[in-house]
């Protein structure tokens, strides 16, 4: 029974089990970034705009391939790397001993991946599922999944290097290295060292008995009460430094797509974009969770109301333009005696003249003296009313042994409806 009691509790004091209670506990925020892309991939948010084809069936340069997963999966990783960063931030000096390990961060990100793992999983169930429901074939199939893997490696190991060639560990500094400190407190720091186990015990109260290290090895967690304290927090703060400037590269990375949307090859597939979105959020939150610690909630509303009145409240806002059209002219005056200006017998006749030629035309292909002419009007509405105006469209023109499209002079109507008979 004893043996039993103490195999639970190893599993439960284990580094991976840990972190999991910790982001339950502390990290909700964060975690609901996960809960949002599962509910994407499963339709649970944004079925009706086909939200989760973005990730299932992601489109680049108009192709589903290879290289459009591979862009998900180089996305991904971004976001599981912000993840990892901002959980580093705010929780490492929780467990002191990663500061005693070779490559710490490298380290805490494998025992922190739990959650990207499972993710990825049920990311490739879906993805399997929705393929084979759609026809296609298994090397297809293979080629989506080794481009998302292609895309994942890619961009993990950009991270792997930089961190490798950034980040110091206790085995680049001299562990018997003495701060200089003032004669009249050297007896305060030689108590000090005495009590240093049980101050960071007291300072740090999360138990971890093991870790899984960067070989994929289960390990006893060590004591770091030898180590000078010193030489630990300069460990962590150089660590929080290089991943705040990785968090800044995030966010300038994200602003320059958009820039950057007029060439072609840099209108990455949509879903890429959200996850690029979402690290982008998370690296923000997680900078301003550490470094205002308490004040971050209020921060965090503050900059969303000022955001707001900058937005709503000001001339300054940006404008979309439509392509093709010149924007530099003069205004069009848009009031009623401008509208009367274009309603005069001339310009009235002109058009009535332009139409009798194009319904003569019409008439001519036919052959008869009066050929059924057919006028259709579509409904707004949305994705339901583009599917129902295509659909009814398609149904009747076979009905009709496709005389319906020939007999046709005219499809008006608004919105969604319109955007179906255009597709149609």
């Amino acid at each position: 029974m004893t043996t039993m009691k103490q195999k639970l509790l190893n599993i439960l004091y284990a580094f991976p089990i840990q972190l999991i209670v910790l982001h339950f506990k502390k990290n909700v925020l964060l975690l609901s970034f996960w809960a949002v892309l599962l509910l994407f991939i499963t339709g649970g948010i944004g079925k009706t705009f086909g939200l989760k084809y973005l990730f299932l069936d992601p489109e680049y340069l108009n192709q589903v391939n290879f290289w459009s997963f591979y862009f998900i999966g180089l996305a991904f990783a971004g976001f599981v790397t912000a993840w990892n960063i901002s959980t580093y931030l705010l929780h490492s000096t929780r467990f002191p001993f990663i500061a005693s390990l070779h490559r710490p961060f490298i380290q805490f990100s494998v025992n922190n991946s739990l959650f990207p793992t499972l993710f990825i999983v049920f990311y490739f169930y879906k993805i399997i599922h929705f393929q084979n429901e759609n026809g296609a074939d298994s090397l297809t199939l293979w080629r989506y999944l080794l481009g998302f893997v292609a895309g994942f490696s890619t961009s993990l190991l950009l991270f792997v290097v930089y961190f490798r060639l950034t980040n110091k560990d206790i085995f680049s500094y001299d562990v018997n290295k003495r701060y200089k400190t003032p004669k009249f407190l050297r007896g305060l720091v030689r108590q000090r060292d005495k009590n240093q186990e049980r101050t960071i015990v007291d300072r740090h109260k999360w138990r971890v008995d093991f870790y899984i290290s960067g070989g994929l090895r289960l390990r006893r967690v060590r004591s770091v009460a030898h180590y000078n304290q010193n030489i630990l927090t300069e460990i962590f703060n150089q660590h929080h430094k290089n991943a705040t400037i990785l968090q800044l590269i995030t966010i300038v990375a994200l602003i320059s797509l958009g820039f950057l949307m007029d060439f072609k090859e840099f209108r990455i597939p949509a879903g890429a974009s959200i996850m690029i979105l979402f690290a982008m959020f998370t690296s923000v939150l997680g900078a301003l969770w550490y470094w205002l610690r308490g004040w971050h909630v209020f921060t965090i509303l503050s900059l969303l109301i000022i955001i707001n009145i900058a937005t709503v409240h000001t001339d300054k806002k940006f404008k979309n333009k439509a392509y093709g059209l010149n924007y530099h002219t003069e205004k069009a005056i848009y009031h009623n005696d401008s509208v009367r200006t274009l309603q005069n017998p001339t310009i009235i006749q002109n058009d009535i003249d332009k139409t009798i030629v194009i319904l003569n035309n019409w008439r001519r292909k036919f052959g008869e003296k009066k050929p059924k002419l057919v006028i259709i009007g579509v409904s707004g509405g949305g994705l339901r009313a583009s599917l129902w105006s295509m659909r009814v469209l398609q149904y009747s023109d076979s009905l009709s042994n496709g005389n319906l499209t020939k007999q046709t002079t005219l499809i008006t109507g608004a919105s969604g409806g319109m955007l179906g008979a255009a597709y149609y």
